[in-house]
């Protein structure tokens, strides 16, 4: 049935290039730091934001491209050439596949780039424990779901974990920046379960990450069980126990960091892994794959239904005009004309040839410039200092980076703005520009 259900989402799906909804799983159960059974099926933490496979680019990039009606009428007019009516060299496939080509290096190009940030992404280090207590460094793609973590202040969470124990001996508060989930800049509090945190820190010392040999057997004896994977970024429900405490611990939103947040204002955090990768919050929130279009795109395909009906009617009108003025005069037709019997067969292709012969009202020449227009808008966003963005924690400048070129002309068209507060807007700082 899973299997089922697996490949009639896979299959029918249309969107391309979207992770299919497989069925939900509850309850999820595990335990720290010991491997994860193969029948658990938790998703590896490596992620995957690049649209297109090896195997795949081809074929899903000309559907893509297709999706544009003058490519399918420059398709259309090539393949009319080809026939014996057309008293023209088929030439227009020349253009088309140049169009065709360019617009697929820049997608792959553009591609291989999104790739190149996941590798990066997966390939960033944390610190771990593993079974015998040592701490050391862990691939962001070889966390695990039971897998403990040491962060410290300014680390990004790689996974969403529960807080086990804090830096603040007294709350076991630890203070997070979750503007990649909400975009809310102000710090929230998160909590680390009570009785872990007491009996962590009552044991040693841990701000070098080096539990004792008690802290480990909490920490290698603690069962979870826990909600399945889902996008509610407002609720998690769940439940710890481990031999060394004295009651069931109830699990909430409270105790959990969210993958894409931030520590901030907290020296260290021991967290225990229970989302990873697709599988967590951030990936669950995130939009599909979807094929996108701009309005320039919405806008040209509309001008080209209206060209093609206005190219429609005046094949018609010369077709019929150029069977009416043959019969007339009683003589053979033009080079350009197929001479035919049956005045029906010879106006339909009459018809085609004027099509292929007023092709040319839909410029070719206009699609090469608006991929170059946007390949050159793309190179000035990475281009400019002005869009640069410095981190006010660590200083580091990050400029701008064009992931996309096909949405840039699209870029700071705001049509409506939707707030709580001004200082969602301004930061809280206003500042007096003259122009």
């Amino acid at each position: 049935e899973y299997m089922g259900h697996f490949l009639s989402v896979y299959f029918f799906s249309r969107r391309w290039g979207a992770a299919p909804r497989l069925p939900a799983r509850m309850p999820r159960k595990f335990r720290s730091l010991q491997p994860v059974p193969v029948e658990a099926k938790f998703a590896s933490n490596a992620i995957r934001t690049a649209r297109y496979s090896l195997a795949t680019f081809v074929f899903v990039n000309l559907w893509e491209q297709f999706h544009r009606l003058h490519n399918l009428y420059f398709l259309l007019v090539a393949v009319l050439q080809f026939l014996p009516v057309s008293s023209m060299t088929p030439t227009s496939w020349i253009p088309l596949v140049l169009v065709l080509a360019v617009n697929m290096v820049k997608e792959f190009v553009e591609d291989r780039q999104r790739a190149r940030m996941d590798h990066e992404t997966n390939h960033q280090t944390v610190r771990g424990l593993n079974e015998l207590g040592e701490l050391g460094p862990c691939a962001w793609k070889d966390v695990e779901v039971g897998s403990v973590l040491f962060l410290t202040a300014d680390d990004p969470l790689p996974a969403d974990i529960i807080v086990l124990a804090t830096s603040d001996s007294e709350a076991g508060l630890a203070y997070v920046e979750t503007a990649n989930l909400d975009g809310e800049t102000n710090l929230k509090a998160k909590e680390s379960l009570e009785q872990v945190h007491r009996v962590l820190l009552s044991s040693g010392d841990l701000s070098e990450g080096k539990p004792t040999a008690i802290a480990m057997k909490t920490l290698t004896t603690m069962d979870v069980e826990c909600e399945d994977p889902n996008a509610n970024l407002n609720a998690f429900t769940g439940s710890a126990t481990a031999t060394t405490l004295t009651s069931v611990m109830g699990l909430h939103n409270k105790v959990v960091i969210y993958r894409g947040c931030t520590l901030r204002n907290t020296k260290w955090v021991l967290g225990l892994v229970v989302f990873t990768g697709m599988e967590t919050k951030l990936m669950r929130n995130a939009t599909e794959k979807r094929l996108k279009r701009t309005s320039l795109d919405k806008l040209s395909n509309r001008y080209v239904i209206g060209i093609f009906i206005l190219l429609a009617g005046l094949c018609i009108i010369s077709g019929i005009v150029s069977s009416i003025w043959i019969a007339d005069h009683n003589a053979p037709p033009p080079w350009y004309v197929v001479e035919l019997t049956r005045p029906v067969a010879a106006l339909f292709l009459n018809m085609v040839t004027f099509i292929i012969l007023l092709s040319v009202l839909v410029p070719i020449s206009l699609t090469v410039t608006m991929e170059m227009v946007k390949v050159g808008h793309a190179f000035y966003i990475n281009w400019d200092r002005h869009m640069a963005f410095e981190n006010p924690h660590t200083g580091v400048v990050t400029p701008a980076r064009a992931r996309t070129s096909n949405l840039s002309e699209d870029l700071g068209r705001v049509e409506y703005i939707f707030s709580d507060k001004t200082g969602t807007l301004t930061q809280n700082v206003m500042e007096f520009m003259k122009f």
